[in-house]
């Protein structure tokens, strides 16, 4: 296996990215997604029960138990960080340092997403390593 940079990692799934590539690979080392991103992905994401996966870069991939998605939007690209808000219900943050920054609202189930409100905080500012955004 190749030494994959590690991005969010349970007992029986990891989400690994090389480059502009991202896999979701199980215990045996079975690919259950691969995804190209431009440039490398941020942040993943895996459910506690390992139903479900998510990874954000330019865009969000989400698995579900051999399904993936992909959300292109405008708006919705350029995913800085996630986080779980609920079950099946994430959160996260576009690209702090630009006009149109963001925290969104993600439910796995429905794949339906809202704008919970603009995230202005870093805007014009220097970039640094770690944003706050609760």
């Amino acid at each position: 296996m190749k030494n994959f940079n590690i991005l969010f990692k349970t007992d029986v799934l990891q989400i690994v990215y090389e480059q502009e590539e991202a896999y979701l690979i199980d215990q045996f080392g079975n690919q259950l997604i691969n995804d190209d991103f431009y440039g490398t992905p941020n942040c993943g994401f895996i459910s506690s029960n390992n139903d479900w996966a998510i990874i954000g870069g330019d865009h969000i991939t989400v698995w579900k138990k051999e399904v993936d998605h992909k959300l292109r939007n405008n708006n919705i690209n350029w995913i800085y960080d996630i986080r779980l808000k609920d079950e099946n219900l994430v959160e996260f943050v576009t690209d702090p340092w630009s006009d149109i920054s963001a925290i969104w609202e993600l439910n796995i189930t429905t794949m339906k997403y809202t704008k919970i409100r603009a995230f202005n905080k870093y805007q014009h500012k220097k970039y640094t390593d770690f944003v706050e955004w609760q």
